[in-house]
């Protein structure tokens, strides 16, 4: 953390104009955070022996940049021509909004925005104009598939081998964050007017809040991100500190921007007066702590060690051409749709190891770790979960509960080969033969879901999950769990404050903003579609008294 630290120290006495200090310090720390050509052009600018290192890597980097503005400037063109709307998100334009030159900023792809419905459209016309597809970023499986993670996007590369993205609808829409960043018309997509016309939002406080979305999206695993934060809000005058706050606030993310704030206070340094007295007033909650310890450890570790240690699950896994594998997805689909078991609600079983960080470590710093707790997860799939919260909670007494006996034969397989006596796996649909107050903390996490519910198209859940089954589900849940005990529920079609047992679940935990278009949809008591809504509320505790309502 020392050497991150120094680092920090210096990307901020760059960012300010003050003497970055001599030398290059660890050159592939720097490089990896993002702030190599920041350092670079800060021994560029005043007298004195300039590391060689940084130099070159600056001079690297502007090229980049350079070349970056080029490629907009073809696009441009080529809008002005054809009539498509385009905006650009980050990349090089929003690098020369912040910084004296573009160059100080590690160049990154190019990211488009275009309307809704027209990334083949706007792709054809750019195919025509000499582009093509990027092999290395599989565009083909980003084409047909429903279920991907991120947004819709075609990856095509230009005559200079550089990646663009054309996203067909914003990073954080539809919802109410979408809707505050489109209020702006600014960010919306236009068309270039001639070829010199690079439509890209202001650095105003919406550009504010995409920054500050953006980067916790990625915990600020980079400190360049931390060094745009930086850079924006100094940008702005104190109407614009005040706007970005009324925004955070419309967003309801305070916790999350105050444990950004906190992990920019502790690195880069204070920030603007309006800001650090907002920051001030915030009380220091359990989840703004959890969410701040998340940024440290993802600063200090950016590399990703997702995975390690974790039996695999034994299954046999089809290799099929790269040009069947559309139809594969789609055909899983279709199988998964007839095959459905009796009270199976979320059909795909997708799943990943450390899914839900930000749960889990909340989870283990409210409970801690001993022998004595006892963790459920509810709708297990094939187990990352379970072995996820055992690297967690080392002691604990963890329960895998899930509807497929296929699956439960592959979390079985997997314990068999752990060698872990403390992890057990049930075959059931429901969570109602678990003992009451027998569950510590209890996760949920994308079980109450219908991928069909998830269709803009479908305004009703009539004929697929009802409310009822949720609300039944829940209530075995709570049932279930210890007073004071925390149930984390997450990617649902419905939500848990419209259950009957919500009064017994004091809420504890805000979810982060979805990062894509495609997030569960979400519905009412009566089974019709909330358009434009989101559940914000991730980890709940349940009650001591629900006559007292306190914990």
């Amino acid at each position: 953390m020392e050497e991150i630290s120094e680092l920090a120290r210096r990307a901020a006495a760059a960012l300010s104009g003050m003497p970055a200090g001599r030398g290059s310090g660890d050159l592939a720390l720097a490089e990896a955070h993002g702030i190599a050509p920041l350092l670079g052009a800060a021994q560029a600018s005043p007298p004195g022996p300039i590391d060689a290192g940084l130099q070159a890597l600056f001079e690297e980097n502007a090229e980049r940049q350079s070349v970056s503005h080029s490629i907009l400037l073809d696009i441009a063109a080529c809008s002005a021509t054809t009539g498509f709307e385009w905006l650009v998100l980050n990349g090089q334009p929003q690098a020369a909004f912040l910084y004296p030159d573009a160059g100080w900023r590690a160049a990154s792809g190019i990211d488009l925005l275009v309307p809704t419905g027209q990334s083949h459209h706007i792709a054809h016309l750019l195919r025509s104009a000499g582009w093509s597809p990027a092999p290395s970023r599989k565009p083909s499986a980003s084409l047909g598939r429903a279920g991907l993670r991120t947004d819709p996007r075609i990856i095509l590369t230009g005559s200079t081998g550089s990646p663009i993205a054309l996203h067909d609808r914003l990073f954080f829409s539809p919802g109410p964050i979408g809707t505050l960043l489109l209020a702006d018309a600014d960010r919306r997509p236009r068309r270039s007017m001639h070829r010199h016309d690079v439509p890209a939002p202001r650095p105003d406080a919406t550009m504010a809040l995409d920054i500050l979305l953006r980067g916790n999206a990625r915990r600020w695993a980079r400190l360049a991100w931390l060094v745009d934060l930086s850079a924006i809000v100094r940008k702005l005058d104190d109407a614009g500190h005040a706007r970005l706050i009324a925004l955070i606030g419309q967003a309801g993310i305070e916790p999350l921007a105050a444990a950004s704030f906190l992990t920019h206070r502790a690195l880069l340094g204070a920030l603007p007066g309006r800001i650090e007295d907002w920051l001030t007033d915030m009380a220091a909650t359990p989840e703004i702590t959890t969410r701040h310890a998340l940024h440290r450890d993802a600063i200090v570790r950016p590399a990703s060690v997702e995975g390690a240690l974790l039996p695999a699950p034994s299954r046999m896994r089809l290799r099929l051409p790269r040009i069947a594998r559309p139809l594969a997805h789609s055909l899983r689909g279709r199988l998964a749709t007839w095959t459905r078991k009796a009270g199976q609600y979320q059909r795909d079983p997708a799943t990943r190891n450390d899914r839900y960080p930000l749960a889990f470590r909340f989870a283990r710093d409210q409970l801690g770790d001993e022998e004595a707790l006892h963790i459920l997860s509810f709708g297990c799939s094939t187990g990352e979960e379970v072995f996820t919260l055992r690297r967690y909670f080392p002691s604990a007494r963890i329960k895998g509960i899930e509807v497929d006996p296929a699956r439960v034969r592959i979390c079985e397989a997997r314990r068999r080969r752990a060698g872990d006596p403390g992890i057990r796996f049930e075959c059931a649909a429901t969570a109602s033969g678990e003992p009451p107050e027998s569950h510590d903390a209890i996760f949920c996490m994308a079980v109450f879901r219908d991928p069909v519910l998830d269709l803009p198209a479908t305004r009703s859940t009539a004929g697929h999950l009802a409310f009822e089954e949720f609300d039944r589900g829940i209530e075995d849940l709570v049932r279930a769990l210890k007073p004071g005990g925390l149930l984390f529920v997450e990617h649902s079609n419905f939500r848990v404050a419209d259950t009957g047992c919500a009064p017994a679940l004091e809420p504890v935990l805000h979810a982060d903003p979805p990062r894509s278009g495609i997030y569960p949809g979400l519905y009412g008591r009566d089974g019709r579609r909330i358009d434009g809504a989101e559940e914000t509320t991730l980890g709940y505790r349940k009650r001591f008294s629900l006559q007292t309502g306190q914990a």
